[in-house]
């Protein structure tokens, strides 16, 4: 349902109830209009607006932190697949194909999750994002380091790649 549609229902319904109040009102034994009941009535509306307040804090707070988590995951997820390329490029120039590789997975999940014009975010295939990483981390294990540098880098790098695979 659009916003349009769903604003004239709301105005319909309050200025509905609004008329009808004013039709009551006119009905309405003069003892309820006294001023104790006014208070009363008054008293009511004030404890329905505020657990309203009260209700859409707790909603916007909820929001903020799930929006949150999202983005530290997200920032935490980049900042290892940064180092994971430094790692690699300090390894040695025979991991440039494996660069070349995650920079091409990387390019791909931008390209599908914000769309560059400007539609909404394809679906992707939880298993097609997977693979992806569990090639990278394939090719990482079938390096053969030769000196104990290459091999302490590829140590870090398969530490880095198995925590990218698992925020997948």
């Amino acid at each position: 349902m659009s916003s349009l549609i769903v604003g004239l229902i709301a105005f319909g319904c309050i200025f509905g109830g609004a008329i009808l109040g004013i039709v009551i009102r006119s009905k309405l034994p003069e003892h309820h209009l006294d001023s104790e009941s006014k208070d009363v009535v008054k008293l009511g509306i004030g404890v329905i607006a505020m657990m309203t307040a009260l209700l859409l804090g707790l909603v916007t707070a909820s929001a903020k932190s799930a929006f949150d988590s999202q983005a530290t995951v997200i920032r935490q997820n980049a900042a290892d697949i940064l180092a994971l390329d430094r790692i690699l490029a300090r390894y040695g120039p025979e991991t440039k194909d494996l660069r070349a590789l995650i920079r091409g997975a990387v390019a791909h999940k931008l390209a599908v999750t914000w769309p560059e014009d400007g539609s909404s975010p394809a679906r992707v295939d939880v298993v097609e994002s997977m693979f992806a990483a569990e090639l990278i981390e394939d090719r990482i294990l079938e390096r053969s380091p030769q000196t104990d540098a290459q091999r302490a880098f590829k140590s870090r790098a398969l530490t880095i790649s198995g925590s990218v695979l698992h925020a997948r």
